[in-house]
């Protein structure tokens, strides 16, 4: 027989209603795992409702039923009505307000007593089913989008914008009984580990977005499923070994990062909890070329298993959560031993080390590797100072092609801008340095251009003691059709000329790039002449 306990109560029911028998039951203790056993109504819980029962089991509960409502000569009419669950839209159980409800605990919409109205804020009837069903799920990922909100679990019900009562763990407790929970410690433990979740969250710094914890809920569940990341329930997280002094350590989410996540044509900072995503082994490690440390990167799988994960998650959080700068290696076709902490450092000191020419020179730090990094590269690896003096440099080598642009003469600085071509004494942004716009040189205290001029041209001692001067405080750039004037400052004998980039030697101007090879601290006096010290 398919036959279960509902359809006997209900075909009970309906055989009351229409003889008008009036006759409803005992009191029932919700001890489900008697039922099977006795078959007797005072074991029925709404959860063994729907066992199906076999023909003797079904004669057994059909005579203990009819037995019990004799008994006390109660019918189940007066303590019973049916009635539509909001959500899944079933016929269920519910109080007879006029019925002595304590006989009969089959009611299946959750209240906190007779005559209360239901858990949902908005009143509306909803079983404990699908209630269960809501708040364990809710309990699982629901955190991700509240922050600092008490009460935080929201009303099933779609329409809704309220929150159910539950302020503190023992009032959800006392509700997941209710509702037939089997296991309400661990659904208690998973909100406590939601809370501490939610809080890592509050201490970033601007908050996440909605949108924002929107995508981080989807990505996370989604690298799990992918198995990339670890369930934050995971109990190797919670079952730690106590310290020296006996003292269980308390759960820590571990550092929440922000990373950028493209969605419909815009870049989302979503915050990603790193600690649980899954790592390599010791054992498939590798030892980074830079800082010699041995680093367990993400469990990702090859490359294009990675590349298909993040197929709905496009951005480069995607390589920038790795360890080791997987992307350069996709370009450069070795195998990366550098970690992206050290190719930082190592983007960071070729900025340092070749300054305004540096734009075009930054490469891949692996040895035997000269594959010069693209914009992109330098961008993604680059710490946040270093990419914006990257993006700084850039700039300034576009401007450079304006007729009107003038770098600094001063030698330590590296700035220079766009002047007005009306402007005869322009002054540097940057650190104050006087200069004249239209001979490119320090300004001519006490003298304007024409003035200077006519001194060059008619031969004034003022004239000649600026000449004496220039010679011997500036030496031309030997640079191909240019001839700028440059003053040295203090510092090595490299020079790099401000209008045209060229380096060149200060005591013998042979050019550097010949005796100064790609890679720093190696150096060969060849290409000097024999005068000078190198």
């Amino acid at each position: 027989s398919s036959l279960t306990p509902r359809m006997i109560i209900l075909a009970k029911l309906a055989s009351e209603t229409f003889s008008k028998d009036n006759s409803p039951m005992g009191s029932l203790d919700p001890r489900p795992e008697n039922f099977r056993k006795s078959l007797k109504v005072q074991d029925l819980t709404p959860k063994s409702l729907d066992d199906p029962l076999d023909i003797s089991e079904l004669t057994r509960f059909t005579q203990d039923l009819n037995m019990s409502l004799s008994h006390r000569n109660l019918s189940l009419e007066s303590s019973l009505h049916i009635k539509e669950c909001t959500i899944c839209e079933a016929p269920k159980f519910d109080y007879s307000s006029s019925g002595q409800v304590g006989d009969l605990k089959l009611h299946e919409f959750p209240r906190s007593g007779p005559g209360v109205r239901p858990i949902a804020p908005c009143a509306h009837l909803i079983c404990s089913e699908c209630l269960l069903e809501h708040i364990t799920a809710l309990l699982r990922d629901g955190w991700f989008h509240e922050l600092d909100r008490t009460p935080w679990i929201w009303c099933p019900f779609d329409d809704c914008e309220e929150f159910l009562d539950i302020d503190h763990e023992f009032r959800l407790a006392k509700i997941l009984y209710q509702i037939g929970c089997q296991d309400v410690p661990s659904e208690i433990a998973r909100h406590g580990l939601g809370m501490k979740n939610m809080k890592r969250k509050l201490s970033l710094s601007p908050r996440p977005s909605p949108l924002a914890l929107e995508i981080s809920e989807e990505l996370h569940a989604h690298l799990e499923s992918r198995n990339v990341m670890n369930s934050f329930f995971d109990p190797r997280f919670q079952d730690l070994p106590a310290d020296t002094d006996g003292r269980i350590p308390a759960f820590s989410a571990g550092p929440v990062s922000k990373f950028n996540i493209d969605r419909d044509g815009e870049t989302v900072s979503v915050p990603i909890f790193l600690k649980f995503l899954k790592r390599k082994t010791a054992s498939n490690g590798r030892t980074c070329s830079g800082c010699v440390d041995l680093r367990c990167d993400v469990d990702y799988g090859s490359l294009e298993d990675w590349t298909e994960t993040c197929r709905d998650f496009t951005g480069d959080w995607m390589w920038k959560i790795l360890v080791f700068s997987e992307k350069m290696a996709e370009a450069c076709g070795h195998v990366m031993d550098f970690c992206n902490d050290c190719v930082a450092n190592s983007i960071k000191a070729q900025i340092e080390t070749f300054g305004l020419v540096v734009t075009e020179r930054i490469s891949c730090p692996s040895e035997g590797c000269s594959r010069k990094l693209s914009y992109d590269e330098v961008k993604l690896y680059a710490n946040k100072e270093s990419a914006e003096r990257y993006d700084r440099y850039l700039l300034l080598k576009s401007l450079s092609q304006l007729p009107n642009f003038r770098w600094c003469g001063r030698a330590e600085c590296e700035n220079g801008e766009v002047y007005e071509e009306k402007d005869t004494e322009v002054t540097c942004g940057a650190c104050g340095y006087r200069m004249c716009y239209k001979h490119q040189m320090p300004w001519h205290e006490g003298l304007s251009c024409e003035e200077y001029e006519s001194v060059k041209e008619f031969g004034d001692p003022l004239f000649q003691a600026t000449q004496n001067w220039i010679s011997e405080n500036s030496k031309p750039c030997p640079g191909k059709n240019c001839g700028a004037l440059i003053e040295k400052g203090g510092g090595c004998f490299h020079m790099t000329c401000s209008a045209c980039l060229h380096e060149f030697c200060w005591e013998c101007l042979a050019d550097w790039r010949r005796p100064h090879p790609r890679v720093p601290g190696i150096y060969t006096s060849v290409n000097h002449k024999e005068d000078c010290s190198f």
